[in-house]
């Protein structure tokens, strides 16, 4: 029923969630063309559309879920609440990147900071989750149904975040991780099992000599150095760390992920808060099909003009075909 049309509703999204317009300076632009658009009525666009959506959202999340590896990072999102101080709540956006055999990118919507909704999305999900080793995550490896694989990038930060003290032993940690982010670039782009045999061959043997400098690093240092912070995040996590050289689907790190929720995190510097925890949940959905439509080489906003004019003429058994990595434009667009 709105007189706006499947494409300018496109340009509407896209626009505010990935090229970080928000609602106001949208309104400017189209005063400039004579045409008036409140905020409100785009915030109204944006809810709608994603209303509109949602069963294609569940079929999108069905497919994510058959990834043999998730990987996975959040970022905060404050919700106007009057129940709460200044009238502000903070939830979080959370991404799920799904591997190169399943194309998918989405993000989920938490109305708080805890990980109950983390847990709920990837309850039915049998498989590898990389992330950054936030204690949150530990009741997902409690059944054995899933298996953590940590994020060297995370491990190797620590390192130089350490400024003063202990030059030698943190030079010494950077340069085993140089060398082995080298490999990495190396093999990118080759077969799995080249991937593997480097691994094996050249990265496994940097990574026992990490485990050695930072052991002997630990032997003589005090408890509370600040340097014992970082080995202690390393020494902790070493088996999720290390899960790579065993299997070469699994990236050395969690960068992909931190990559897609700066997508995220971007918009928000302009957006500043949901005005619902029903506006946050529009927020994740529009996200994971424009992340999921560009991860798969499309324009999101010839997406959105095509299955917006599309999607209520469709049979739940059709929708399968408007998911964007199956998605074909149609003649003409």
């Amino acid at each position: 029923g709105s007189y706006a049309g499947p494409r300018l509703l496109g340009e509407n999204i896209v626009g505010k969630l990935d090229d970080g317009l928000p609602n106001n300076r949208q309104q400017k632009i189209f005063g400039r063309q004579n045409v008036t658009i409140p905020r409100s009525t785009q915030c109204d666009w944006m809810q709608y559309t994603a209303n509109t959506l949602t069963l294609l959202y569940e079929l999108q999340k069905k497919e994510l879920l058959k990834s043999a590896i998730i990987k996975t990072d959040d970022s905060s999102i404050k919700i106007q609440d009057r129940k709460h101080k200044n009238n502000i709540r903070k939830g979080k956006i959370t991404t799920y990147v799904g591997d190169s055999a399943s194309k998918v990118t989405m993000f989920d919507f938490s109305p708080d900071l805890t990980f109950d909704k983390n847990l709920e999305f990837l309850k039915d999900f049998h498989g590898i989750v990389q992330a950054d080793a936030a204690s949150g995550f530990d009741a997902l490896y409690e059944d054995g149904q899933r298996t953590e694989a940590g994020c060297s990038a995370h491990s190797r930060r620590k390192y130089f975040e350490i400024e003063f003290t202990e030059k030698d032993v943190c030079n010494a940690v950077r340069n085993v991780y140089k060398a082995l982010y080298k490999i990495e670039r190396d093999i990118k782009d080759k077969p799995p099992a080249f991937r593997l045999a480097m691994r094996r061959r050249k990265s496994k043997p940097l990574v026992k000599l990490l485990r050695k400098i930072i052991v002997r690093a630990q032997a003589k240092l005090n408890p509370s150095h600040e340097l014992m912070k970082a080995i202690n995040y390393t020494l902790n996590h070493w088996r999720a760390l290390t899960r790579f050289l065993k299997n070469p689907e699994i990236a050395i790190d969690n960068n992909e992920a931190e990559r897609a929720i700066k997508t995220w995190v971007l918009v928000r510097k302009n957006s500043l808060f949901a005005g619902s925890d029903e506006g946050a949940k529009a927020i994740a959905v529009h996200l994971s099909f424009i992340a999921t439509a560009k991860r798969n080489g499309i324009n999101p906003v010839d997406w959105y003009a095509d299955v917006l004019s599309r999607i209520n003429g469709l049979k739940t058994n059709e929708l399968q075909q408007l998911l964007p990595q199956n998605w074909s434009p149609p003649q003409g667009l």
